[in-house]
């Protein structure tokens, strides 16, 4: 199973101004790592003083296994350039054989973390993920979608990823397509979300 890490913090000024300048020594400090895939990284649209890591390994062993690598402390250090001390937020989910590479690539991602509200169900978010992936696929704006299941702490969320052109576009078609429209309503009793969008930079590994 792939894993997404999702690191959420708040950004540095140094970030905020410049995000790929800031982490430059990126691809020197992660290249070769084990099992890695892919890794992005950008500020939030909603809020550009945050920022997120979308980070794709090939297992959560291989995640686990990064931290004893002999450039972990300078991946530590190097991380302080751009967050603000104590305030990152780790999320792991298992996305399975999920093409990522298209959605981060996106001009914006779109990721929303969700939890089951007492009323809702495993079968309900699967009905409401086809019921999503159906919706989308006459949206041009969009890029796709696609689901992950929390694992260790994050057990028991789920993450939904898009990519879209621009956040105004998603939050357009929420409210204007009928069929994602039906989605929505049918989730809202079902699902809490906390969603953010980003504009993601890959790092060359």
């Amino acid at each position: 199973m792939a894993i997404l890490e999702i690191f959420t913090f708040d950004a540095t000024d140094a970030y905020v101004s410049d995000p790929v300048g800031t982490w430059k020594d990126l691809k020197t400090l992660f290249s070769g790592l084990e099992g890695l895939v892919s890794l992005h990284h950008g500020p939030h649209v909603e809020d550009p003083k945050k920022g997120s890591c979308f980070v794709v390994w090939d297992s959560l062993e291989s995640f686990n296994k990064h931290s004893t690598e002999a450039r972990h402390q300078q991946r530590i250090a190097a991380s302080q350039l751009a967050m603000k001390p104590d305030t990152g937020k780790l999320q792991l989910f298992d996305i399975g054989s999920a093409e990522t590479a298209k959605l981060s690539a996106a001009p914006v991602t779109e990721m929303t973390v969700v939890h089951l509200k007492p009323a809702g169900t495993k079968a309900d978010l699967d009905k409401i993920m086809t019921d999503l992936g159906e919706a989308s696929k006459p949206i041009k704006t969009c890029h796709g979608v696609f689901l992950g299941s929390g694992v260790e702490k994050s057990e028991g969320s789920y993450l939904v990823v898009m990519g879209w052109d621009t956040r105004e576009y998603h939050i357009q078609s929420a409210t204007s397509v009928p069929a994602y429209m039906a989605v929505a309503q049918f989730a809202e009793p079902l699902l809490t979300t906390d969603m953010h969008h980003a504009r993601l930079n890959a790092v060359e590994l």
